[in-house]
């Protein structure tokens, strides 16, 4: 309820998972969407989340998952020589939107610290089980497992988690909430997302090997995501564009070199993929070069006519 009544939809969602990659220190966050398959995947190489703090924060609600406590992810990073960043993300909104993307999600996660690299922790939720009228959040099991080395999960391993939460559903399941379960068991059957077979269709990132990061796979994907992508007629740019294109700055001449990159690939059919977020996809320094008219700021917190000039 609090993902869905924060967010106004998957376009939103979606740049509050970029946010967190950004405070996560990732590089690169990237979006593959396989519409025959209604499975969207998002993978960045940030910091990650070790077991501890996947249960204790990123599970928990009301806490910050940019791990604060003893200078948090900015300490982390320092530690590990990179430049700081501002925080983007807010509120815990991030992990909150991914029920607005879709009902169930699968989550890869391998943290970077000064000892090295951890463990890969790896976990399914179903958003919907806490719909089930009549459940404390305390009944609802997170079937997790933690994977040595950069393995990644195994179709085996994610049917044992699927199988987990349909257990748990039995256990909660009453004439109260028959309906809700009954969706819950569809949706169940509907995911089929095998993380060691999609690597190796998939380039970096990666968590096999010496690569860190947090992965989301999200299947089956919500119905009005097909919307927000596609053009319509008079050639209108869909809402998902005009909301994440241009999410760092390519455009003004002599701008610095962002320190993430974003990437939306949208695999209509096995030939055919879009891409919809790249940097060849927003305004060039040539398109900024042409302009007619440039308005300029001058950085005062006041803000007034006075303050900019056009040129």
């Amino acid at each position: 309820m609090l993902g869905r009544q924060q967010i106004a939809g998957i376009p939103t969602a979606i740049n509050e998972l970029f946010k967190n990659a950004h405070d996560a220190y990732a590089d690169v966050v990237e979006v593959d969407y396989y519409r025959p398959e209604q499975l969207f995947v998002l993978r960045d190489d940030g910091l990650g989340m070790t077991l501890d703090d996947f249960q204790d924060k990123w599970l928990a609600l009301g806490t910050d998952s940019k791990i604060v406590s003893g200078g948090g992810l900015d300490e982390i990073a320092e530690n590990l020589g990179l430049e700081h960043r501002t925080v983007l993300g807010a509120k815990g909104i991030g992990r909150l939107s991914i029920a607005a993307i879709g009902p169930q999600v699968l989550i890869l996660s391998r943290a970077h610290r000064e000892n090295g690299l951890s463990e890969t922790v790896a976990a399914f939720v179903n958003w919907t089980m806490f719909s089930l009228p009549g459940v404390n959040i305390e009944d609802i099991e997170i079937p997790i497992q933690t994977y040595q080395n950069g393995t990644l999960p195994t179709m085996t391993d994610v049917d044992r988690m699927v199988s987990a939460v349909s257990s748990n559903l039995q256990q909660l399941r009453n004439d109260e909430n028959k309906l809700i379960a009954d969706l819950i068991d569809e949706q169940l059957e509907e995911f089929l997302a095998d993380p060691s077979e999609l690597q190796l269709r998939l380039d970096k990132p990666t968590l096999t090997e010496d690569g860190c990061g947090t992965h989301f796979y999200i299947q089956p994907v919500d119905e009005s995501l097909n919307p927000d992508i596609d053009i319509v007629d008079g050639g209108k740019a869909p809402i998902l564009w005009r909301m994440l294109i241009g999410f760092t700055n390519t455009m003004v001449p002599g701008h610095p070199t962002p320190v993430i990159t974003p990437e939306f690939r949208d695999h209509r059919s096995a030939e055919i993929t879009d891409e919809i977020i790249s940097e060849g996809n927003f305004f060039t320094t040539g398109d900024f070069e042409s302009a007619n008219q440039r308005t300029i700021g001058s950085g005062e917190s006041s803000m007034s006519l006075d303050n900019f000039r056009a040129t």
